[in-house]
């Protein structure tokens, strides 16, 4: 008998799960549902061969938390192009002094449903082992064109910027990527902003929306070669990028300069305050004058506080490790090494500045609404102290004037020597934000410099007797490689290897370091035996040229960029505006070459040598001087900069000019 009771309960349950099950996490999420079915893995050109995951569509979105917070939510649609099941690893980078997880999720496509899976259950996992980054890692295995989505979203609490910035690239190949704000932030005041300033022209696959939101179409991935060509890309500066934010530049970089300096003072905390003045105190008592006590303190935190870049990430990326951190590990980055120098020096009566940098290694022209949304990379101390006065150190020009430059994070040089590249920089002081920023000057141009001078006697068996004294800011290879302190044994081994690419019996004598704080800046002195550095070749003899000596430790043009020109596939961003370009962070190598021969010369006087062009500037001077004597001069410098992609011909050229000029034997009398 048919029970109507029975058969409505029943239906209401049925209903009831099927509506239960609509819910469920069994498809692509709204925002990927459009794009599941429209890639086709034959029209890809994207993907490298190593690619595993190409990103059928992504977006980046910006908005502010109800309590004025900025929000940045990324999301993407990836599918396994490979041919083999792979585990879905994915990464999220983020800087957790800036950025906390708010929220996440991953859904995947599991052989005939998706699924949604969390964090830190046994299907995914939290790694935050990589610089601050974190790691999902799908322990399940995704068949060959199955899709994973995924979503988080990352707030700033540091209230130190009203802005954030996305990079066009990406970890995957992306066929699309939206960036766009949200209407809320729109409503707020906030704007979407493209940077794009190495581009002599628009990218065509970039294209406007609408004045909140971009689409970008076909991005390669990081592996991918082509990438580098489509976008201009640098380790130190990466373009384009978009920048969210909101009101004026100039507004903006005050409002981020008080929070700044808020912060610093927030470090110094009541126990560090203590171990300042016991370490000062213990340091200085000795020391009868103040001159004394400022470079007892500044050649502490130079060189008895190590530099440990992992500060960088963490709560301290932003702002310094506390003081009685640092005096605790005996380590730091260069904000904690900063600030424990301006404390310390505090304590004796001696004033101080910071100077926060924007610091490069190619010259990216900077305007003060880019700057002001670019990280600052770099931290010194501006100290107003006349006794050491006229220094190399000091400022010369913006609102540090008269003041000295110290970068405690430099081993090459001491307090009152100019640090090394750092003139040009772009840089600001968080003190005196309405001063605006300013470019680093010194009075000695803070340059990578080293300086040779080199004695080579000939004997009766033509065996060469060398001696080189430098002086080396860093420039060469030579303060990295030998490390003194008695170890004269294994400094004479590495410089064995070191000199061997000449395939020439070569005996390392003696070597002699002085390094700061015994010296201002590094010094050594190497005496070695060059047995028989000549070769007959068809009745002829070549000899050795000694300025040869110079490439073993000054690689000025390093192998791998010379492969990369050969390549022809070296993209220099940076186009090359050499007056823009004069008077930034330079290269400059000198050496002086004095060469006598026993009886006579065995070789004939070589010929000067001369180039003077926009990316580089070579004299090699040779000439003979009384009795058997040779006398050679050369002097190198670079401008910091890059040159333009059509004169790479040009370049590569030149490139293999200097290197003959300075490398190929010399022939014989």
């Amino acid at each position: 008998m048919f029970n109507k009771s029975i058969f409505a309960k029943f239906l209401v349950l049925l209903i009831v799960f099927f509506a239960s099950f609509r819910v469920l996490s069994f498809g692509p999420p709204t925002w990927a549902d459009p794009y599941v079915k429209t890639y086709s893995p034959e029209d890809n050109k994207l993907a490298s061969k190593e690619d595993k995951w190409i990103a059928i569509y992504s977006e980046v979105e910006f908005s502010v938390s109800p309590e004025g917070y900025l929000i940045k939510t990324k999301r993407s649609l990836l599918e396994n192009i490979s041919t083999k099941d792979e585990t879905f690893q994915g990464m999220i980078a983020y800087d957790p002094s800036q950025e906390e997880i708010k929220e996440v999720e991953l859904k995947i496509q599991s052989k005939y449903r998706w699924k949604k899976i969390k964090i830190n259950e046994y299907s995914g996992q939290i790694n935050d082992s990589h610089r601050g980054s974190i790691i999902f890692v799908g322990n399940e295995s995704i068949p060959p064109r199955n899709k994973v989505a995924w979503e988080y979203s990352t707030i700033d609490k540091t209230e130190l910027e009203s802005w954030n910035y996305e990079y066009i690239f990406d970890m995957f190949p992306t066929l699309e990527k939206k960036i766009f704000i949200s209407n809320e932030a729109k409503h707020f005041g906030y704007t979407l902003e493209i940077i794009d300033n190495l581009s002599s022209e628009p990218l065509d696959n970039f294209s406007k929306i609408s004045d909140s939101s971009y689409l970008v179409k076909n991005i390669p991935s990081i592996a991918n070669v082509p990438f580098a060509q489509i976008f201009p890309f640098c380790m130190d500066c990466v373009y384009p990028y978009f920048i969210f934010s909101k009101g004026e530049p100039e507004k903006e970089i005050v409002t981020f300069a008080d929070s700044y300096i808020k912060k610093w003072k927030s470090s110094m905390t009541e126990d560090s305050e203590k171990a300042i003045n016991e370490l000062a105190l213990s340091l200085t008592q000795s020391k009868p004058t103040l001159k004394e006590k400022v470079e007892t303190i500044t050649d502490y935190v130079q060189f008895n506080i190590g530099y440990d870049s992992s500060f960088e990430k963490g709560q301290f990326s932003l702002i310094p490790l506390p003081p009685l951190e640092v005096i605790r590990a005996k380590r730091s980055d260069c904000k904690g090494k900063v600030l424990l120098a301006q404390q310390l020096l505090n304590s004796i009566g001696v004033k101080s500045k910071i100077i926060l940098l924007r610091y490069l290694s190619i010259y990216c022209p900077n305007t003060i609404k880019e700057i002001t949304r670019a990280k600052f990379n770099h931290i010194v101390l501006a100290v107003d102290y006349n006794s050491f006065k006229p220094s190399n150190a000091e400022l010369i020009d913006g609102p540090g004037r008269g003041l000295i430059l110290y970068d405690p994070t430099s081993k090459t040089t001491r307090f009152g020597e100019s640090p090394p590249g750092l003139e040009g920089m772009t840089a600001f002081m968080p003190d005196e934000p309405s001063k605006g920023f300013f470019v680093i000057r010194l009075k000695k141009p803070s340059s990578w410099d080293c300086q040779a001078k080199v004695e080579i006697d000939y004997d009766n068996e033509k065996n060469m007797n060398v001696k080189i004294h430098l002086i080396d800011n860093g420039l060469s290879k030579f303060p990295s490689l030998l490390k003194g302190n008695g170890k004269e044994k294994e400094d004479k081994e590495e410089l064995t290897k070191l000199l061997s690419t000449h395939s020439l019996p070569i005996k390392i004598k003696k070597v002699e370091i002085k390094e700061p704080p015994s010296v201002g800046v590094w010094e050594a002195s190497i005496e070695m035996k060059v047995e028989k550095p000549y070769f007959e070749l068809q009745k002829s003899t070549l000899y050795m040229n000694p300025l040869a000596l110079l490439l073993s430790g000054v690689s000025l043009f390093p192998d791998e960029e010379k492969d990369d020109f050969e390549k022809k596939e070296f993209t220099l961003f940076a186009p090359w505006n050499r007056k823009l370009n004069a008077n930034a962070c330079n290269i400059y190598l000198s050496a002086d070459f004095s060469i006598k021969f026993t009886n006579s010369p065995f070789f004939i006087l070589p010929d000067s040598f001369n180039i003077q062009k926009e990316w580089v500037n070579v004299s090699v001077t040779w000439s003979k001087v009384e009795g058997n004597s040779y006398k050679s001069t050369v002097r190198i410098s670079l401008p910091r900069g890059k040159w333009e992609t059509e004169k790479l011909e040009e370049k590569i050229n030149d490139f293999e000019k200097i290197k003959a000029n300075l490398n190929l034997p010399v022939k014989g009398i």
